[in-house]
């Protein structure tokens, strides 16, 4: 198992404050909407130091994916979807630090709106695919027509600019209007529910020995699917691939392999994943129905 990225430092509060202070004293800050990524984290995170799978847990607006984007911006990590930045963001990542100990095969952040629009994009080019197959269908059946009536007349080539003219008229005659289609359109890409094509972009996206940070891939995964894609990231893991995820997913959270921190935390800790607040919810809920799974008689 690889670890790529050893730590990560971030700045303390009185770094923090005191960069404030340097750039704007005592001016007031209210023309901007917010001095972010400055007073998220509040010093509450000094050195994240990092195992072959790293995951950090904690609720919404507990700093976790701030800190995966700032560490994808320090590793300059190939993304796909914009994240937040204000005027700030670039004077916050100077004050941080990362200490690598190799080079990955690739560096990669892959986000919940990555998924999203892989998605979009599938089943928009199938519907174009669609489109497609309906006007070559169209082609193919009325010159079937007319070639049955005798009203086609034979296509002559007169230069090498009616090569393909001539290819397209010689199939029309020769070929089944399926055949016909399925030469000249591409195969549909693959179909499937939310959940499977989300795995699926996963399992075509994580390269071996990389260095990947996933933001809540469990979006969009049934519990089944959950438990699919962390089999597949323990197997990526051991493949050499190094993962730093934020989740909340009790599923993910069990990966055995797993540093957990506990962004919840102040200062943020690393915990096993059955003292996290919101696993402990869930355990006490089905404590208190465990009668319902009993099995009758």
């Amino acid at each position: 198992m690889n670890v790529f990225l050893k730590e990560f430092t971030l700045p303390d509060r009185n770094r923090e404050e005191g960069f404030i202070w340097d750039h704007f004293g005592a001016a007031d800050l209210t023309c901007f909407q917010s001095v972010y990524p400055f007073r998220v984290l509040n010093g509450r995170i000094r050195t994240l130091k990092f195992a072959p799978i790293t995951i950090f847990y904690g609720s919404n607006g507990s700093g976790k994916t701030t800190v995966l984007n700032l560490i994808a911006e320090k590793i300059r990590a190939l993304r796909l979807s914009p994240f937040n930045r204000s005027p700030f963001y670039g004077d916050f990542l100077e004050q941080c630090r990362g200490v690598m100990t190799g080079e990955p095969a690739e560096k990669r952040f892959i986000a919940s709106d990555d998924v999203f629009l892989s998605m979009l994009n599938n089943r928009l080019a199938n519907d174009a695919n669609d489109e497609t197959r309906r006007r070559l269908i169209r082609q193919s059946m009325a010159a079937k027509l007319e070639y049955s009536r005798g009203g086609r007349k034979s296509f002559r080539m007169k230069s090498l600019a009616d090569y393909q003219d001539l290819c397209d008229e010689i199939d029309l005659k020769r070929l089944t209007t399926s055949e016909y289609v399925r030469r000249r359109i591409r195969p549909d890409l693959r179909e499937g529910s939310n959940g499977q094509l989300a795995c699926l972009f996963f399992t075509t996206s994580i390269a071996e020995n990389a260095l990947v940070l996933l933001d809540e891939p469990e979006n969009s995964l049934a519990p089944d699917r959950q438990l699919e894609l962390a089999g597949y990231l323990s197997a990526s893991a051991r493949l050499g691939t190094q993962l730093i995820i934020a989740t909340h997913s009790p599923l993910l959270l069990a990966l055995p392999e797993a540093e957990v921190y506990d962004f919840d935390a102040d200062p943020v800790i690393a915990r096993p994943w059955t003292e996290l607040k919101s696993v402990r919810i869930y355990y006490d809920f089905f404590q208190r129905n465990a009668a319902g799974f009993e099995s009758p008689g």
